[in-house]
């Protein structure tokens, strides 16, 4: 079998998307050790003794990565399977795999499974996290996100992609405009894994071009909010929405100043500081066509800006849609603080 493959969707409205996350039914596995799991070349964990009898599941793409990562090797050792459309892992990396679960250093750490019920009834993996992991399902945060949220911000954009949740919202009230008068709306994105990737929710500061709906979203400590999948989360989550009231105070106060771009040249300093990120973020081809194609004689940062904020809208990759708009927020701090 083929690792499940998962597609990334837009939601227009929090109903379409609370009625759809309804029926996702995700739970997490009672905790097991490491060296209780084995990898099929099907793409399938088997875990021996967390439940009467042997269970196995099938993997996503992101949990089969997980699984990789587990067994002490890197992502890319399996390039082939990923990339090349196979119908099987490799079995000598398999082998290698399993052997680092039952023998190594973390052979007795405890992980547990996220999983989520297919329209079939069958149960999928969608992640494996340590055992000190707390699920808080997207269904869960959405609800007590919804009781929760000051009253000033409206919704603007919900994205459901395999790694997370994405759920912006602005104040109409607190906005910026460009040099050229362009309105932007600023608010706050709200980000929240199921055992994958960050593991964690996030509150970030966020900027919203009406013209195009495309954002900036924080990855600066001072304007974003982190807590890990630990402990009282379910209870934690109003206070730790009344603290996202500061980062967003802080966040309209820099983007007074955001006309300021608009005269600000285009300096080798200023290049070197986001060419590592654009590389990151699209490669290294990319990057040197975008590089090229700045006018440094016409130009100014504020136009870079414009530019890379822009980009996301054709690029469906979350991760890389992600690291833009984290570089687009990047260049406002490196020009306004």
């Amino acid at each position: 079998m083929k690792t499940i493959i998962e597609q990334s969707k837009k939601y227009d409205s929090l109903d379409s998307l609370q009625n759809d996350l309804a029926l996702h039914n995700v739970r997490e596995t009672t905790p097991f050790r490491l060296n209780q799991m084995e990898l099929t070349t099907r793409g399938t964990v088997r875990v021996i003794g967390m439940y009467p009898g042997e269970q196995e599941y099938p993997l996503t793409q992101i949990s089969l990565e997980d699984a990789i990562k587990r067994g002490g090797l890197q992502v890319s050792c399996c390039q082939n399977f990923f990339q090349e459309n196979q119908y099987e892992l490799d079995d000598v990396i398999v082998k290698a795999i399993n052997s680092y679960y039952r023998c190594s250093s973390t052979s007795n750490s405890e992980i547990k499974l996220i999983t989520r019920e297919e329209e079939n009834g069958q149960r999928v993996a969608v992640g494996i996290p340590s055992a000190k992991y707390v699920l808080y399902t997207h269904q869960e945060y959405l609800q007590k996100l919804s009781k929760n949220i000051p009253p000033n911000l409206r919704f603007a954009r919900a994205n459901l992609y395999p790694e997370y949740l994405d759920l912006g919202f602005t104040d109409p009230i607190r906005t910026a405009r460009d040099k050229v008068g362009e309105i932007v709306e600023l608010g706050l994105s709200f980000n929240n894994s199921e055992g994958t990737r960050s593991c964690s929710l996030i509150s970030s500061c966020f900027s919203l071009r009406l013209i195009c709906t495309n954002g900036a979203v924080a990855a600066h400590p001072a304007f974003s909010i982190r807590h890990a999948h630990r402990g009282d989360l379910h209870n934690n989550t109003q206070m730790f929405i009344e603290k996202t009231e500061v980062i967003l105070q802080r966040f309209h106060e820099l983007m007074e100043n955001l006309p300021r771009l608009g005269d600000m040249p285009i300096t080798e300093q200023f290049i070197q500081e986001i060419h590592t990120d654009l590389i990151d973020a699209i490669k290294s081809q990319k990057t040197e066509e975008f590089m090229n194609g700045l006018d440094k004689t016409k130009q100014s940062i504020g136009d870079v800006w414009d530019k890379v904020t822009n980009m996301p809208h054709n690029i469906k990759n979350s991760q890389t849609k992600m690291k833009l708009e984290q570089l687009g927020f990047r260049i406002l701090t490196l020009s306004l603080l």
